[in-house]
């Protein structure tokens, strides 16, 4: 199922946007990017972020691990979760929006229900949003913490549509990442590539 904008006519039959967070409503990929390099400093690895872009710290780590033939055991692992959560939260000050989604947002509101479903920590999630003043904009906000398994599983996607009592005909969501989109595949539920994309464009599209 690819991700590709929706006609104008499509839009109308959606009821519920789902917003992965990174790189979709934040600019946050070069200071995730910036994090995993520093917490991998005393590690001899070769990270190559966009293969891990969009999914879980833990997840993303366990594959950077398995991709330079290394292992680390368990309690290192989680010591290396929480330094790359912490360094990325340190770094957060200097987030801003991607351009137009606040525009386009204050607009789908009117139109749609709208909720978050996201692999990074709600601690992350929160900080960048009560910044920016949307801490209660979302009906729904699901974050790393909310599921067992993470994208590119679909249970994030499935858990909202599921509380928020939407189909998936009625659902659209909106990704950044090869993991968000393969999720977004095996949910089921039409997907809209944003970096092939605007924000501009998508309030066009529901103007």
């Amino acid at each position: 199922m690819p991700c590709n904008p929706p006609h104008p006519k499509e839009m109308k039959d959606k009821k519920l946007l789902i917003f992965d967070f990174d790189g979709t409503i934040v600019d946050s990929s070069p200071i995730h990017e910036q994090a995993f390099i520093l917490a991998l400093n005393d590690y001899q690895l070769h990270l190559e972020y966009e293969k891990v872009k969009g999914m879980r710290t833990k997840d993303a780590l366990v594959k950077i691990f398995a991709q330079n033939n290394q292992v680390i055991s368990d309690q290192g692992l989680m010591n290396l979760v929480r330094k790359k959560q912490l360094l990325s939260r340190n770094l957060f000050s200097n987030i801003i929006l991607i351009d137009g989604f606040n525009k386009f947002f204050k607009k789908a509101q009117q139109i749609y229900q709208s909720c978050i479903v996201s692999s990074a920590s709600m601690g992350s999630i929160n900080l960048a949003l009560n910044k920016f003043n949307l801490q209660e904009k979302f009906e729904l906000i699901l974050s790393a913490e909310s599921v067992t398994n993470a994208k590119p599983d679909p249970e994030g996607f499935l858990h909202a549509i599921t509380e928020l009592n939407i189909s998936k005909a009625e659902t659209l969501i909106f990704e950044d990442s090869a993991a968000g989109f393969k999720a977004a595949e095996n949910a089921g539920i039409d997907c809209i590539d944003i970096t092939k994309t605007s924000w501009a464009d998508m309030l066009d599209v529901i103007s």
